[in-house]
């Protein structure tokens, strides 16, 4: 019985060590800097903003603001990658599930011990970036086809 209980819970660690490895190098292969600024700039995301301003907000205020900067910029992007199609459908689910997870340790961390939070909004603004990024790329082989 102990031996099987051990058997699930490292199956479980392994499987979410592999879904968080996976997204880190969708995030990685799919990032642009130019695409992502220019999505950034033109549907008026807060993404890089979010990114300077990070890692140095300690307060809950100041971290509950900037997640709720990064939730509207979640809104917008998942509507206009609807539209336009762009990311693969499973690379787009992957991303937004660990998106969905960041957001839960933010908040378990912003109420826990807000100096981990930092990190949690900066993994949450690099997946967005990452669909940004994707957004912006479409946009530049629609633009110059």
């Amino acid at each position: 019985m102990l031996i099987s209980i051990f058997i699930a819970g490292s199956s479980l660690a392994m499987l979410l060590y592999w879904f968080r490895y996976s997204c880190v190098l969708l995030r990685n292969a799919h990032t642009s800097e130019p695409a992502m600024a220019r999505a950034a700039q033109t549907n008026g995301l807060a993404l890089e903003s979010v990114l300077v301003a990070a890692p140095n907000t300690r307060d809950r205020a100041g971290l509950r603001n900037l997640q709720e900067l990064l939730e509207q910029d979640r809104r917008i992007l998942e509507f206009l990658l609807e539209q336009s199609g762009a990311l693969a459908g499973i690379e787009r689910a992957m991303l937004r599930a660990d998106y969905l997870a960041m957001r839960g340790a933010c908040h378990i961390a912003r109420l826990a011990c807000p100096s981990i939070a930092p990190l949690a909004i900066r993994e949450m603004a690099a997946t967005l970036a990452c669909l940004a990024s994707a957004l912006g790329q479409q946009t530049e082989l629609r633009g110059g086809a």
